[in-house]
């Protein structure tokens, strides 16, 4: 987790806390918005492209906890998305991912280093996918071209790529600067909107 601190806004702080509770809420909402727009696009542009869905399955979310006012950016990926493959990938033989079919990769096996393990499962169309040891049988093709049938293989692991980390703390100071700058505007608007009105 990367925590992004912003200094030197006092002025605009003390007008935000001159402003209603839904307002303040809604301006710290639009502000950290805008900074999770730049943070999706840096985290994005570093993702492997091998996988066609993963980048797609990138997005932001913004929490608001109702009790004590506090909003919160969180950027990941999608979890709704992984493991699914987007047109192009299907219609594409070298779709990336999971297998080549271009399933859409749970992020955290990219981002973080994984152990070398066994790969139980079974061939569908010539393609290893999970499923049951006891009853399906694994197709891997030996170095002469032959056919070789076994009941796991053996995975030998990945480095892990750190994307989604290089990007937070490469974009920590743009993602700082584009949450002040909408802070700062959407501040001084709903405080010339509350004078207007009263």
């Amino acid at each position: 987790m990367t925590v992004i601190k912003i200094t030197g806004i006092e002025l605009t702080m003390s007008r935000l806390r001159s402003l209603d509770r839904g307002v303040r809420r809604r301006v710290l909402r639009k502000a950290a918005n805008a900074g999770g727009t730049v943070g999706v696009k840096r985290i994005k542009s570093l993702a492997p492209k091998k996988n066609r869905g993963l980048s797609k399955s990138i997005t932001k979310k913004v929490k608001t906890y109702s009790k004590t006012g506090t909003v919160v950016l969180i950027m990941g990926q999608d979890m709704k998305k992984v493991g699914k493959a987007g047109s192009a990938a299907k219609k594409s033989t070298k779709g990336g991912g999971i297998s080549g079919r271009g399933n859409t990769v749970p992020s955290h096996l990219i981002e973080n280093p994984t152990r070398a393990h066994d790969m139980p499962g079974r061939t569908r169309r010539g393609v290893f996918t999970a499923g049951d040891p006891m009853e399906f049988l694994n197709r891997f093709w030996a170095g002469g071209g032959s056919p070789v049938f076994t009941r796991s293989i053996r995975h030998p692991g990945t480095p892990g790529q750190y994307f989604i980390r290089r990007a937070s703390q490469s974009g920590r100071g743009v993602i700082a600067k584009t949450i002040e700058t909408k802070l700062t505007v959407e501040t001084l608007r709903e405080a010339g909107k509350a004078r207007a009105a009263s």
